[in-house]
């Protein structure tokens, strides 16, 4: 039945974005921009105090999107590295894209819904990362967040 609605709400072009947070900075113009189509819902989420998070929701995708206000495209450039390296090892928010929108940074992941996990499962995961090694200590390169240097 879902199929059938989206299908007739995409034939017929009338969905309209849905915001489900007001006062936020984001909006239908930078949403645009996105290398993402059929947006139909975004809102804010928690969980960090560095950048605006939102989840962002398509006619057949979840996405994560994290926004640093007044960055330039390479502010994400670390965490996707990071990400991408982890990636290999354990299942982590795969980048999707990085750039600048109106000034601000962006990084699109895919969604990883939360779900009841196991500490022993983390545990698992954090001894699989440690099985792999570099030739030195430390990742390829830092990054500075204001006044810490990763």
């Amino acid at each position: 039945m879902l199929f059938f609605f989206w299908t007739w709400v995409l034939l017929c072009g009338c969905f309209q974005l849905h915001k489900t947070n007001e006062g936020d900075l984001m909006n239908q113009d930078w949403l645009a921009q996105l290398p993402i189509t059929n947006i139909i819902d975004y809102r804010t989420v928690s969980g960090g105090d560095i950048n605006d998070a939102y989840k962002i929701d398509t006619t057949d995708h979840e996405y994560f999107l994290k926004v640093q206000p007044n960055k330039t495209a390479d502010y994400f450039d670390h965490e996707k590295a990071g990400l991408e390296a982890i990636g290999k090892v354990v299942n982590v928010p795969t980048p999707i894209a990085q750039g600048q929108i109106d000034g601000d940074a962006y990084l699109l992941l895919n969604w990883i819904n939360s779900g009841d996990g196991f500490q022993s499962d983390l545990g698992s995961d954090v001894a699989t990362m440690h099985l792999v090694h570099n030739d030195k200590f430390g990742f390829d390169f830092n990054h500075q967040s204001k006044a810490v240097i990763k």
